[in-house]
């Protein structure tokens, strides 16, 4: 399913009047798509029949509501909204107290995560989503939480992402310190919105959300609930460590963990896409075993990165005490002259090439880019493409690039296709892709490329291959000619090799295409 993560869409805010508060709560809301009306449909216009198609797939589909942290509201989920939208329709509601609905609860009002729970609850009866998927942060997945325990028929499935801890697992102080090491990791952009977002709740709330944070024992409520849960966790969020995450799944009964690599405490807003991708293929494809071995692995990877760095950063910490002693016995030698000059200066050198030798072996193992090779992991989710890697081949000269393409398609190209291709094997290959039990709005044959498969992708149309590309590798003799391609010595090899591969499957039709890029 490959997808197209810039989509032209924005959200627009909405209000709803929810009964027991002051004002009314602001909502972004994905936009309708524009749908044909009416009941009656031209059976010639094809174009027509896909767009209802879309529109029973794409309101058949659970909404996704999106629950915002502490005290920073929807707008900085806007982004992780904006491209779940072609796919689901998406509400990020800003809770009673926060965001543009600062003004529902009155100033000297406090607040708690079961009023939190209480209002979101109130909220979707006053808009009407009676059961959706919800997607979290931070402090919303405990309010996530709270609110699947007490309602959990209008829960479908839950994707907690950074979910905080309580003070048995960690004080008040340790996370305070947390929350502020984190903020090296994140956009600047987003210590902006912080700071409005805490102007308008004000300091008051605030700091009464924080004590409810750290008091409500999120361990104690997840380890209750059956609902399918994904559990993100982020390689750079000292918040919530992945092993925190990792322990909630393991005493979850239907949980997944999963670690987004490079990603700080609020991954909706600074890796949005890494967090999409995983996020959609939850909901879309809910592949959980794949998810799980993928996530699995990644963790234990970076868990052993982490452990060295910690490691590192101890040394490094040395360092910089025998540094500073260094300069004090400096100071101290020229002011009381201990020793002779000569004598001074070669002791200096010495001491200091050996603190700079050591720092310079350890600087290797402070580095948070040292997780680059796990994109092979990440990869392995069927599914979710590595557009890191295809956007730093793009960048390449225009030759190496050319040669880069050569090398990978001969790379992918079999030299043995005539005795182990089957055709049976290859349709089996195919139709497995898709859930046996799942139900699906249509089926469609058509040509492996094009926009539409993008649209079956989107509406979960069931869509077959009408061809499938086989890579050959032919011997270079074969079509070269004075240092140049024949184009009529390749046609002549690739029939003469095609004859054979259709003596072996009869029942398939060849069509032969000399390629010499193959990209």
């Amino acid at each position: 399913m490959e997808l197209d993560f810039i989509p032209n869409i924005r959200l627009r805010s909405t209000f709803y009047h929810v009964p027991g508060h002051k004002t009314d709560l602001h909502v972004l809301t994905s936009p309708t798509p524009p749908f044909p009306g009416g009941d009656t449909l031209s059976a010639t216009n094809a174009f027509q029949w896909e767009q209802t198609l879309q529109s029973d797939a794409y309101f058949g589909r659970l909404p996704v509501v999106l629950v915002h942290g502490m005290v920073v509201a929807s707008s900085y989920m806007h982004d992780l909204g904006r491209q779940l939208a072609p796919w689901f329709r998406v509400f990020i509601p800003d809770l009673p107290g926060f965001g543009r609905s600062s003004k529902a609860l009155r100033k000297g009002d406090g607040v708690s995560i079961n009023q939190l729970a209480q209002g979101l609850h109130d909220w979707m009866d006053a808009a009407g989503v009676q059961t959706a998927h919800f997607v979290s942060n931070s402090l919303g997945c405990q309010i996530l939480a709270e609110f699947t325990r007490r309602w959990p028929e209008r829960v479908g499935r839950l994707v907690l992402q950074g979910p905080t801890m309580d003070t048995s697992r960690q004080p008040l102080s340790k996370t305070l310190l947390a929350m502020a090491a984190n903020g090296k990791n994140e956009p600047l952009s987003m210590n902006f919105i912080i700071v409005r977002d805490y102007w308008r709740a004000g300091l008051r709330r605030a700091f009464t959300l924080i004590r409810e944070t750290t008091e409500y024992r999120t361990m104690d409520v997840l380890s209750k609930l059956e609902k399918p849960t994904l559990l993100l966790s982020c390689e750079l969020d000292p918040i919530t460590p992945c092993s925190w995450v990792a322990e909630l799944s393991d005493n979850m009964p239907n949980a997944v963990h999963y670690v987004l690599k490079k990603a700080p405490h609020t991954a909706n807003y600074s890796a949005t896409e890494k967090m999409t991708r995983i996020v959609l293929r939850y909901l879309l494809v809910q592949d959980h075993d794949g998810i799980r071995r993928a996530g699995r692995e990644i963790l234990d990877q970076v868990m052993q990165i982490n452990q060295t760095r910690d490691t590192a950063a101890k040394q490094k910490s040395k360092l910089l005490w025998q540094q500073l002693a260094l300069g004090l016995s400096a100071v101290l030698s020229i002011w009381k002259d201990f020793v002779g000059r000569w004598a001074f200066i070669t002791g200096l050198i010495l001491i200091e090439s050996t603190i700079l030798y050591k720092y310079y072996k350890i600087r290797p193992l402070l580095s948070f880019n040292r997780s680059d090779y796990l994109d092979r992991v990440y990869t392995n989710l069927h599914g979710i493409a590595d557009f890191d890697s295809a956007s730093s081949m793009l960048r390449l000269l225009s030759c190496l690039r050319d040669a880069a393409y050569s090398a990978v398609g001969a790379s992918e190209a079999s030299s043995d296709i005539l005795t182990t291709f089957e055709a049976e094997d290859a349709t089996r290959s195919v139709v497995t892709q898709f859930l046996a039990h799942r139900k699906y709005p249509a089926v469609t044959i058509r040509s492996t490329n094009g926009a539409l498969t993008h649209l079956y992708a989107a509406t979960g149309i069931l869509w077959l291959p009408q061809t499938l590309l086989m890579l050959v590798k032919r011997p270079e003799h074969a079509a070269i000619k004075q240092g140049q391609l024949d184009i009529t010595a390749e046609m002549e090899w690739g029939r003469r090799t095609g004859q054979t591969l259709l003596e072996r499957n009869p029942e398939i039709e060849l069509y032969h295409m000399a390629d010499p890029n193959q990209d």
